[in-house]
Protein backbone atom coordinates (compact mmCIF):
# COMPACT_ATOMS: atom_id res chain seq x y z
CA UNK A 1 0.00 0.00 0.00
CA UNK A 2 1.33 3.42 -0.96
CA UNK A 3 -0.05 6.92 -0.15
CA UNK A 4 0.03 9.01 -3.30
CA UNK A 5 -1.16 12.36 -2.16
CA UNK A 6 -2.09 14.07 1.14
CA UNK A 7 -3.97 17.30 1.10
CA UNK A 8 -3.31 19.39 4.18
CA UNK A 9 -6.39 20.52 6.03
CA UNK A 10 -6.90 22.03 9.44
CA UNK A 11 -8.92 19.15 10.72
CA UNK A 12 -9.28 16.62 7.99
CA UNK A 13 -7.59 15.49 4.78
CA UNK A 14 -8.41 13.29 1.89
CA UNK A 15 -5.92 10.50 1.26
CA UNK A 16 -5.77 8.85 -2.10
CA UNK A 17 -4.30 5.40 -1.85
CA UNK A 18 -3.34 3.16 -4.72
CA UNK A 19 -3.62 -0.41 -3.86
CA UNK A 20 -1.46 -2.90 -5.66
CA UNK A 21 -2.36 -6.51 -5.64
CA UNK A 22 -0.27 -9.10 -7.39
CA UNK A 23 1.42 -6.57 -9.57
CA UNK A 24 -1.79 -5.02 -10.67
CA UNK A 25 -2.61 -1.44 -9.86
CA UNK A 26 -6.14 -1.05 -8.52
CA UNK A 27 -8.19 2.11 -8.88
CA UNK A 28 -7.41 4.75 -6.37
CA UNK A 29 -9.73 5.20 -3.45
CA UNK A 30 -10.31 8.20 -1.30
CA UNK A 31 -10.32 8.07 2.53
CA UNK A 32 -11.28 10.89 4.87
CA UNK A 33 -9.02 11.18 7.90
CA UNK A 34 -9.63 13.35 11.00
CA UNK A 35 -6.46 15.27 11.78
CA UNK A 36 -7.94 17.88 14.13
CA UNK A 37 -6.31 17.39 17.52
CA UNK A 38 -3.38 15.74 19.07
CA UNK A 39 -5.59 13.38 21.15
CA UNK A 40 -6.33 10.10 19.65
CA UNK A 41 -9.57 9.73 17.80
CA UNK A 42 -10.11 6.38 19.39
CA UNK A 43 -10.05 7.83 22.92
CA UNK A 44 -12.57 10.53 21.99
CA UNK A 45 -14.86 7.96 20.48
CA UNK A 46 -14.53 5.87 23.61
CA UNK A 47 -15.41 8.85 25.83
CA UNK A 48 -18.37 9.68 23.61
CA UNK A 49 -19.58 6.12 23.86
CA UNK A 50 -19.23 6.10 27.63
CA UNK A 51 -21.06 9.42 27.90
CA UNK A 52 -23.83 8.18 25.67
CA UNK A 53 -24.04 4.99 27.74
CA UNK A 54 -24.32 6.95 30.94
CA UNK A 55 -26.98 9.22 29.50
CA UNK A 56 -28.92 6.25 28.18
CA UNK A 57 -28.71 4.51 31.57
CA UNK A 58 -29.94 7.68 33.30
CA UNK A 59 -32.75 7.97 30.80
CA UNK A 60 -33.63 4.33 31.41
CA UNK A 61 -33.61 4.89 35.17
CA UNK A 62 -35.75 8.01 34.78
CA UNK A 63 -38.14 6.11 32.53
CA UNK A 64 -38.32 3.25 35.01
CA UNK A 65 -38.96 5.67 37.86
CA UNK A 66 -41.70 7.36 35.87
CA UNK A 67 -43.28 4.00 35.09
CA UNK A 68 -43.10 2.99 38.75
CA UNK A 69 -44.60 6.31 39.78
CA UNK A 70 -47.41 5.93 37.25
CA UNK A 71 -48.10 2.40 38.50
CA UNK A 72 -48.21 3.62 42.11
CA UNK A 73 -50.53 6.46 41.13
CA UNK A 74 -52.79 4.04 39.27
CA UNK A 75 -52.83 1.70 42.27
CA UNK A 76 -53.65 4.59 44.61
CA UNK A 77 -56.41 5.76 42.27
CA UNK A 78 -57.79 2.22 42.11
CA UNK A 79 -57.72 1.96 45.91
CA UNK A 80 -59.47 5.31 46.23
CA UNK A 81 -62.15 4.21 43.78
CA UNK A 82 -62.65 0.94 45.67
CA UNK A 83 -62.85 2.86 48.95
CA UNK A 84 -65.41 5.26 47.46
CA UNK A 85 -67.48 2.34 46.15
CA UNK A 86 -67.34 0.68 49.55
CA UNK A 87 -68.37 3.89 51.30
CA UNK A 88 -71.23 4.38 48.84
CA UNK A 89 -72.37 0.80 49.44
CA UNK A 90 -72.25 1.32 53.21
CA UNK A 91 -74.22 4.57 52.85
CA UNK A 92 -76.83 2.84 50.68
CA UNK A 93 -77.12 0.04 53.23
CA UNK A 94 -77.56 2.55 56.06
CA UNK A 95 -80.19 4.45 54.10
CA UNK A 96 -81.99 1.19 53.32
CA UNK A 97 -81.94 0.17 56.99
CA UNK A 98 -83.21 3.59 58.05
CA UNK A 99 -85.99 3.41 55.47
CA UNK A 100 -86.97 -0.06 56.66
CA UNK A 101 -86.97 1.14 60.28
CA UNK A 102 -89.16 4.13 59.36
CA UNK A 103 -91.57 1.86 57.50
CA UNK A 104 -91.68 -0.51 60.48
CA UNK A 105 -92.33 2.38 62.87
CA UNK A 106 -95.07 3.70 60.60
CA UNK A 107 -96.73 0.27 60.47
CA UNK A 108 -96.51 -0.05 64.24
CA UNK A 109 -97.96 3.45 64.66
CA UNK A 110 -100.79 2.64 62.27
CA UNK A 111 -101.52 -0.56 64.17
CA UNK A 112 -101.56 1.35 67.45
CA UNK A 113 -103.91 3.96 65.99
CA UNK A 114 -106.19 1.24 64.65
CA UNK A 115 -106.21 -0.48 68.04
CA UNK A 116 -107.00 2.82 69.77
CA UNK A 117 -109.81 3.54 67.32
CA UNK A 118 -111.18 0.04 67.81
CA UNK A 119 -111.02 0.42 71.59
CA UNK A 120 -112.77 3.80 71.37
CA UNK A 121 -115.48 2.33 69.16
CA UNK A 122 -115.96 -0.58 71.53
CA UNK A 123 -116.08 1.80 74.50
CA UNK A 124 -118.63 4.02 72.75
CA UNK A 125 -120.75 1.01 71.83
CA UNK A 126 -120.58 -0.27 75.40
CA UNK A 127 -121.57 3.15 76.76
CA UNK A 128 -124.45 3.34 74.30
CA UNK A 129 -125.63 -0.12 75.33
CA UNK A 130 -125.41 0.82 79.01
CA UNK A 131 -127.35 4.04 78.41
CA UNK A 132 -129.96 2.16 76.44
CA UNK A 133 -130.33 -0.46 79.16
CA UNK A 134 -130.53 2.24 81.83
CA UNK A 135 -133.13 4.15 79.81
CA UNK A 136 -135.21 1.01 79.39
CA UNK A 137 -134.95 0.28 83.09
CA UNK A 138 -135.92 3.84 84.03
CA UNK A 139 -138.82 3.84 81.59
CA UNK A 140 -140.19 0.69 83.17
CA UNK A 141 -139.67 2.11 86.66
CA UNK A 142 -141.32 5.50 86.06
CA UNK A 143 -144.88 6.69 85.57
CA UNK A 144 -146.20 9.64 83.66
CA UNK A 145 -149.21 10.09 85.90
CA UNK A 146 -147.59 12.61 88.22
CA UNK A 147 -146.51 16.11 87.19
CA UNK A 148 -143.23 15.76 89.02
CA UNK A 149 -139.64 15.72 87.91
CA UNK A 150 -138.27 12.20 87.59
CA UNK A 151 -135.00 11.36 89.27
CA UNK A 152 -133.60 8.52 87.19
CA UNK A 153 -131.52 5.89 88.88
CA UNK A 154 -127.86 5.84 87.88
CA UNK A 155 -127.62 2.07 87.82
CA UNK A 156 -129.78 -0.98 88.32
CA UNK A 157 -128.47 -1.68 91.83
CA UNK A 158 -129.42 1.79 93.07
CA UNK A 159 -132.81 1.55 91.42
CA UNK A 160 -133.44 -1.83 93.05
CA UNK A 161 -132.86 -0.37 96.50
CA UNK A 162 -136.40 0.65 97.42
CA UNK A 163 -137.29 2.34 100.66
CA UNK A 164 -139.62 0.69 103.07
CA UNK A 165 -143.29 1.09 102.33
CA UNK A 166 -145.54 3.05 104.60
CA UNK A 167 -148.65 1.28 105.74
CA UNK A 168 -151.43 3.38 104.17
CA UNK A 169 -154.92 2.82 103.01
CA UNK A 170 -154.85 2.33 99.24
CA UNK A 171 -158.12 4.16 98.54
CA UNK A 172 -157.04 7.13 100.62
CA UNK A 173 -153.76 7.37 98.78
CA UNK A 174 -155.44 7.03 95.39
CA UNK A 175 -157.83 9.84 96.30
CA UNK A 176 -154.90 12.09 97.08
CA UNK A 177 -153.11 11.42 93.82
CA UNK A 178 -153.59 13.62 90.80
CA UNK A 179 -155.14 12.20 87.71
CA UNK A 180 -153.29 11.67 84.45
CA UNK A 181 -152.48 14.93 82.78
CA UNK A 182 -151.29 15.67 79.25
CA UNK A 183 -148.73 18.12 80.56
CA UNK A 184 -147.44 15.47 82.97
CA UNK A 185 -147.15 13.02 80.11
CA UNK A 186 -145.24 15.54 78.02
CA UNK A 187 -142.93 16.37 80.93
CA UNK A 188 -142.28 12.70 81.64
CA UNK A 189 -141.66 12.01 77.96
CA UNK A 190 -139.24 14.95 77.82
CA UNK A 191 -137.38 13.57 80.85
CA UNK A 192 -137.10 10.20 79.12
CA UNK A 193 -136.16 11.69 75.75
CA UNK A 194 -139.38 10.62 73.97
CA UNK A 195 -140.97 12.87 71.36
CA UNK A 196 -144.77 13.13 71.57
CA UNK A 197 -147.01 14.14 68.66
CA UNK A 198 -147.33 17.94 68.54
CA UNK A 199 -151.05 18.02 67.64
CA UNK A 200 -153.57 16.48 70.07
CA UNK A 201 -157.17 17.61 70.35
CA UNK A 202 -158.40 19.22 73.56
CA UNK A 203 -161.01 16.51 74.07
CA UNK A 204 -158.33 13.83 73.97
CA UNK A 205 -156.18 15.80 76.42
CA UNK A 206 -159.06 15.80 78.91
CA UNK A 207 -160.08 12.19 78.30
CA UNK A 208 -158.68 10.02 81.11
CA UNK A 209 -159.15 6.81 79.13
CA UNK A 210 -157.24 8.25 76.16
CA UNK A 211 -154.45 9.43 78.43
CA UNK A 212 -154.13 6.04 80.10
CA UNK A 213 -154.18 4.25 76.76
CA UNK A 214 -151.67 6.72 75.40
CA UNK A 215 -149.46 6.23 78.45
CA UNK A 216 -149.62 2.45 78.13
CA UNK A 217 -148.97 2.51 74.38
CA UNK A 218 -146.25 5.14 74.19
CA UNK A 219 -144.45 4.98 77.50
CA UNK A 220 -145.10 1.25 78.13
CA UNK A 221 -144.80 1.70 81.88
CA UNK A 222 -146.75 -0.13 84.54
CA UNK A 223 -144.76 -0.23 87.79
CA UNK A 224 -142.49 2.42 89.15
CA UNK A 225 -139.82 1.85 91.75
CA UNK A 226 -137.71 4.85 92.64
CA UNK A 227 -138.14 8.45 93.68
CA UNK A 228 -140.19 11.43 92.54
CA UNK A 229 -138.76 14.93 93.00
CA UNK A 230 -140.91 18.02 93.31
CA UNK A 231 -139.66 20.72 90.90
CA UNK A 232 -140.66 23.50 93.35
CA UNK A 233 -139.41 22.36 96.76
CA UNK A 234 -137.07 19.61 95.52
CA UNK A 235 -138.66 17.22 97.99
CA UNK A 236 -138.22 13.54 97.18
CA UNK A 237 -141.12 11.08 97.41
CA UNK A 238 -140.27 7.38 97.59
CA UNK A 239 -142.29 5.19 95.26
CA UNK A 240 -143.04 1.52 95.72
CA UNK A 241 -145.14 -0.65 93.42
CA UNK A 242 -146.28 2.36 91.47
CA UNK A 243 -147.55 4.24 94.56
CA UNK A 244 -145.58 7.26 95.76
CA UNK A 245 -145.48 8.04 99.45
CA UNK A 246 -146.42 11.74 99.43
CA UNK A 247 -147.41 11.98 103.10
CA UNK A 248 -145.34 13.98 105.53
CA UNK A 249 -143.16 12.14 107.95
CA UNK A 250 -143.37 12.66 111.72
CA UNK A 251 -140.43 15.04 111.79
CA UNK A 252 -141.95 17.10 108.96
CA UNK A 253 -145.37 17.67 110.52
Amino acid sequence: MKIKKLLAAPDAAEVYVHLKKRGKLLPSRCFLLNLGSSSCSSSSSNSNASNSGRSSSKQQQTHNQQLLKQQMQQQQLLLQQQLQHHQQWQLQQQQLQQQQQRQLQQRQLQQQLQQQQLQQQQLQQQQQREQLLLLRFNRRQCSGGYPLKIKLAEDAAAAAAVKEETQLQRQLLLSLLQKLDWGALRQTAAELGIDLPPTVSESDKNDDNFLRAFQSAVLDLDIMEGTLVCPCCQREYPVSKGIPNMLLQDDEV
